[in-house]
């Protein structure tokens, strides 16, 4: 199982619908503790992307680890679409691509 690290944002101020989700980063990682480890070390740099890339409309309400089917289960539930191209969507089922 690879894991993500994965940020839920709010973008109510932009007007999008639904106006939370999770964003996955594209480094896989070979654990959930691994992947753990790296949030203190990033975390900064994820508020600030967020912020850039929301023009400051957007704001990062937590920061975890998890797979890309969780990944897609969760933004489901918030009442995202499953996405059309899933087999895009699909990470390497080993960091290294293999």
């Amino acid at each position: 199982m690879v894991w993500f690290i994965t940020v839920l944002v709010n973008v109510t101020l932009m007007g999008v619908v639904p106006p939370i989700g999770w964003v996955q980063g594209n480094q896989p990682f070979r654990d959930k503790a691994e992947c753990e480890l790296v949030i203190p070390l990033t975390a900064p740099g994820i508020h600030m992307n967020i912020e850039m890339a929301t023009q400051g409309l957007g704001e990062v309400l937590e920061i975890v680890c998890m797979t890309e089917p969780e990944w897609i289960e969760r933004n489901v539930e918030l009442e995202h679409d499953v996405p059309d191209d899933l087999e895009l969507k699909v990470r390497p089922k080993t960091p290294e691509g293999t």
